[in-house]
């Protein structure tokens, strides 16, 4: 063996603790930026300077609110794939756009969000990494594993302005509501000890808290409102995996509404159902497409719109992979 293969550079696996740890602070007050304006409307104990509230866990992907504290668990594999769906997104709306201008010419105006809808871009995003991200992001739900060779890494001192950066933003807006889900379990004084209906029903309520804190404010900016709509988009389609993944769980244990359902619930809330032709459905729609009907991710929208197409789409999909309602983590 020649001495430059002993001194060569050996490859050491990472894990994803290794690879999140450095957005840990970010996330722990990640529910108090998201919707700044509502700092008071969150218990005490969220407010802590250098808060001891958030645990990072080690196993599959998960989010819990711990019984009998005031604690959130987060794992480094839950964290993971929720940034991995981020970063599949904006890989997504970024080909999207593109494919987009290609269709109509840079700079020309478009009738409607619904005429774009019908933009082919499937060929262009099968160029990029989407489809590897959103895999890996499903196999961390699995179990925990070493980060995958090929995909890229999280850069959490990455500039706003940089794709990285954006990742980052969208990531936290995200694992937001996914947390102010879990505060709302605490809220609400949730406990185990209740039978499978009720623990649905917590569910129910721990959405609409989450949903309630991001967007019940008449004083946000449309930009704000948009990103904050995107980033529950984002951690729904994370539920949405995560649900095609634990489809072979107890009846004991399901205990979660569908994704399905949470996503019409957040757009109820919302008042969202009243905008047919908002970019931000159109945006929300091809993402849905893309992860759960990956075949054709660019085909024409129903006259329901393509947000509703893309509804369908999740229920028929769990439907079609024999998934029982109510089997998710979050």
């Amino acid at each position: 063996m020649s001495d430059e293969n002993i001194q060569g550079k050996v490859n050491v696996p990472k894990s994803t603790r290794d690879l999140m740890c450095g957005f840990h602070s970010a996330v722990s007050t990640s529910p108090l930026r998201i919707a700044s304006e509502r700092l008071g409307d969150l218990p005490d104990w969220t407010l802590q300077p250098n808060p001891s509230w958030l645990r990072i866990v080690g196993g599959r992907a998960q989010f819990a609110a711990v019984p009998g504290e005031n604690v959130i668990e987060a794992s480094s594999a839950g964290l993971a794939s929720v940034w991995l769906v981020s970063r599949a997104a904006l890989t997504l709306w970024n080909t999207y756009d593109k494919a987009v201008d290609r269709h109509f010419g840079v700079g020309d105006e478009v009738a409607s969000a619904s005429a774009t809808a019908n933009v082919d871009f499937g060929p262009e995003l099968s160029k990029t990494d989407f489809s590897q991200t959103i895999e890996y992001a499903r196999a961390l739900m699995e179990n925990d594993r070493c980060w995958a060779e090929g995909i890229a890494e999280p850069n959490p001192c990455a500039a706003l302005d940089e794709f990285d950066g954006r990742v980052g933003n969208l990531f936290l807006g995200a694992v937001a509501w996914i947390v102010l889900h879990e505060i709302g379990h605490k809220v609400h004084r949730d406990t185990n000890l209740v039978g499978a209906q009720t623990r649905t029903l917590e569910e129910v309520e721990a959405d609409r808290f989450a949903t309630a804190h991001i967007f019940d404010s008449t004083s946000v900016p449309a930009t704000h409102r948009t990103f904050r709509f995107m980033s529950v988009v984002v951690a729904i389609v994370w539920l949405g995996l995560m649900d095609t993944v634990l489809k072979l769980l107890p009846p004991e244990a399901q205990t979660h509404p569908p994704a399905y359902e949470r996503l019409w619930s957040m757009l109820e809330t919302t008042s969202a159902l009243d905008e047919p032709d908002s970019d931000k459905h159109t945006y929300a729609g091809v993402l849905i497409k893309a992860v759960f009907n990956p075949e054709d991710p660019g085909a024409a929208c129903t006259p329901q719109g393509l947000l509703g197409e893309a509804f369908e789409l999740l229920v028929s999909g769990f439907r079609s992979s024999s998934m029982t309602p109510h089997q998710d983590s979050g």
